[in-house]
């Protein structure tokens, strides 16, 4: 592995689990500086999906992680966003609400909106979300995610549109478990089990808030 390789897959690890960690906080810790914890958090967000391919370019430490969430090293495709930073802060916001943003409505549906512009393909006929830029690949945690918060976003906006394209896109993730209740890590291919969040985790707690949203789904 080269020394630029190790520098990607290392800023790439340790910024996602401590972004993961310390958004909320940021926001909270705000106190009744609301609208500046959500200022940074939005700038801190932007910068993830958006990208600065110059500051990057300079510094490869610090600029890693804004564009990848795994997989493609930032040093080789410096344009290489994620549908995890837009999709994670529509749903906040959803979750949060007037507490957090006056226009939430508004900008949950604009990050919903981009990454469905970006990050989207058809798939046996159901539109489904991929992970990068570079790799739009129907991923278990990338597909869940979307479905998990289109489905959010649907209940609380009663929207049937948006509650049509989350139910296709929970739908077609279920196909990637076995027979046997083994899971894949992605249902465009056969497998058993593969990457963890894809397979595992991520799938679990979206699946969970999509059901919160719509708890006939259940049934």
């Amino acid at each position: 592995m080269t020394q630029g390789a190790q520098i990607s897959q290392s800023a790439t690890t340790h910024g996602d689990n401590f972004l993961r960690r310390n958004f909320p906080k940021w926001v909270f810790l705000s106190g009744d500086k609301t609208v500046r914890g959500l200022r940074v958090f939005l700038v801190l967000s932007a910068f993830l999906t958006l990208g600065a391919p110059a500051l990057r370019a300079q510094n490869p430490v610090i600029g890693n992680h804004p564009a990848v969430f795994n997989g493609e090293g930032i040093l080789q495709k410096p344009d290489n966003r994620n549908s995890w930073s837009p999709l994670n802060l529509a749903r906040y916001l959803i979750e949060k609400r007037e507490a957090l943003d006056p226009d939430w409505k508004a900008d949950a549906k604009a990050l919903i909106d981009f990454a469905a512009l970006n990050f989207t393909s058809v798939r046996d006929g159901v539109p489904v979300c991929g992970e990068q830029t570079y790799d739009k690949k129907p991923w278990g945690g990338a597909l869940s995610t979307y479905g998990a918060v289109l489905a959010m976003y649907a209940a609380a906006m009663s929207s049937v549109e948006y509650k049509a394209l989350a139910w296709q896109a929970l739908n077609y993730s279920l196909y990637a478990i076995n027979d046997d209740g083994c899971p894949s890590d992605g249902a465009w291919h056969a497998g058993r089990g593969g990457w963890q969040e894809d397979a595992h985790t991520d799938r679990i707690h979206n699946f969970m808030d999509a059901l919160s949203a719509f708890p006939e789904w259940a049934k």
